[in-house]
């Protein structure tokens, strides 16, 4: 039965309040978190854009055929879950890293390149990040949160 006493009634009230308190602060960490994730990823994509613009411009180096290839692979063995499609400017793809591995649930990045780039034919880079290990982290931390409650 329901205790019909100020006191309790002022009980459930307290109960109430601090379970959806607790609920409010358990959504704004998972939140935070989340987009304290794609704010990486974000930056991410970003340096790594640069670093390929970089190669880019380092034509003269890269006249040999296979040159800049063999440079942006090794760029991206640093970056593993990093994936690379270069596109002419016909919207052909040129280059792509691990073509089996292409991701299907990525953070994507597009950007124009450099005019050096004309000299190889490239005009367009795509960038993949793959977002499933954040995926995992966040699906984990919903877990703990989800158990708080």
């Amino acid at each position: 039965m329901i205790n019909p006493t100020l006191s309790g009634r002022l009980i459930r009230w307290l109960a109430s309040l601090s379970l959806g308190v607790l609920g409010c602060l358990c959504l704004g960490v998972f939140f935070s978190v989340k987009a304290n994730l794609e704010t990486q990823q974000d930056l991410r994509l970003k340096k790594l854009s640069t670093a390929i613009q970089h190669l880019f411009e380092e034509t003269p180096a890269h006249l040999q055929p296979g040159s800049l290839e063999h440079d942006l692979e090794d760029l991206l063995k640093i970056n593993r879950d990093s994936h690379l499609k270069l596109i002419d400017r016909l919207g052909e793809t040129r280059f792509i890293s691990t073509p089996s591995a292409w991701p299907s649930k990525a953070r994507f990045y597009s950007f124009a390149l450099p005019d050096e780039a004309q000299r190889t034919d490239f005009a367009v880079a795509e960038l993949a990040l793959e977002t499933a290990p954040d995926e995992a982290i966040l699906d984990r931390l919903a877990a703990i949160l989800w158990g708080l409650r």
